[in-house]
This record gives C-alpha cells, structure tokens and sequence, in this order.
C-alpha cells in the first residue's frame, strides 16, 4: 500500500515537474506587443483622447496638452518596450540610449502648441517601430498574447497544460536565440501570422 501511495506521490511530482511555463520576462514582452499597433504596413501613432469643449481662448492651451500628452505616449511606447530577440533587444537599447534622451528634452522645452514640432520629437521617437525586425517581432509577440488569452478563455484553469501553450513557450524560445531574419519563418511555421 505505502508503495502504491509512493509510486503515485512520484508520478504527481513528475508531471508537474514536466509542465512547461513561460518565465515572467517572455510574458512582459508579450503582454506589452498588445501596446502597439500598424495600420497596414506602418505604425500607428497613438492619439490620445483630450476635449478641447470648442472654446476660442482654449485652443492654444488644448494644442499644446494635445501634442505633450501625444508625444509623452510615444515616448513611453518605446521607452516601455520590452522584446524577447537577444538582436532585437541589443538594437532597441542602443535606440532608446541614443534617442531617447533627446526626445525627452525636446519634450520639455519645445513649443508643443505647434504642430510641426509634435510631429519632429513623435517621428524621430518612433522611427524604430518601422524596423523590419522589430516590427516582425512585435506581429509575432503580438499574436502570441492573442493565443494565450484564446487559450486562457477556452481551458480555464488549464490553459498552461496544453500543448499550443507549450508550443508558444517553444516559440518564445526560438525566437529568444534566432536571428532577426528567421521571425517571420517562425511565425509561419507556428501558425502565429
């Protein structure tokens, strides 16, 4: 009988040492993905939501809110983006120690009531988001975050036993270590396009 319990106590302990689990920094990066976004080939520029209430003496003062709280956006957009590719995230740091503190600057002391200015600090802060390598891995990332939460509504409870799950920490994985050329080949071959 003891040795029935201890054969079972085993089997339990193995099975639950076999589970895979995707580690907490994979599921930041997937989690953030969801943050940006492309209107067909291009990224898309967030705009914030901000009531101007249509007064004339308000105008200036809302432009100026309007494109400090438009370009804060992008500067915390990239700012805040996390990526799993070790080529990837040795680009994207370079990026963010070269450009962002010039962005962040140019955020306090720019006139933001004008128009042009917005667009400069937004389109020199966001320009990594047109990278190819970076915009294939944030698809897949993104894709990636729309598996898991598909997984989590139909397996409540049990979404981290299945084998798509396991098959996205693979994913995960690979993509961890490939090179940024392979992105797109590991979406395709994971079903993750």
């Amino acid at each position: 009988m003891k040795s029935l319990f201890l054969i079972l106590v085993v089997t339990l302990k193995l099975n639950v040492l076999s589970q895979t689990y995707i580690s907490a920094t994979y599921i930041t990066s997937v989690n953030y993905s969801i943050k940006i976004s492309y209107s067909g080939s291009n990224y898309s520029y967030s705009k914030p939501y901000y009531n101007t209430q249509h007064y004339a003496q308000a105008t200036l003062q809302a432009r100026y809110d309007y494109n400090h709280q438009w370009c804060s956006n992008e500067y915390w957009a990239v700012k805040d983006l996390t990526l799993v590719n070790a080529s990837n995230r040795a680009t994207l740091s370079n990026y963010k120690n070269q450009r962002l503190p010039w962005v962040y600057n140019a955020i306090k002391t720019w006139n933001l009531g004008v128009d042009q200015n917005a667009y400069t600090i937004i389109n020199y802060c966001c320009e990594i988001f047109s990278y190819k390598a970076i915009k294939d891995e944030i698809s897949i990332l993104r894709a990636i975050n729309g598996e898991i939460h598909r997984l989590k509504r139909t397996l409540p409870g049990e979404y981290h036993l299945s084998k798509r799950y396991q098959e996205l920490s693979t994913v995960l994985t690979k993509l961890n270590g490939c090179s940024p050329s392979e992105i797109n080949t590991l979406a395709w071959n994971y079903g993750l396009l």
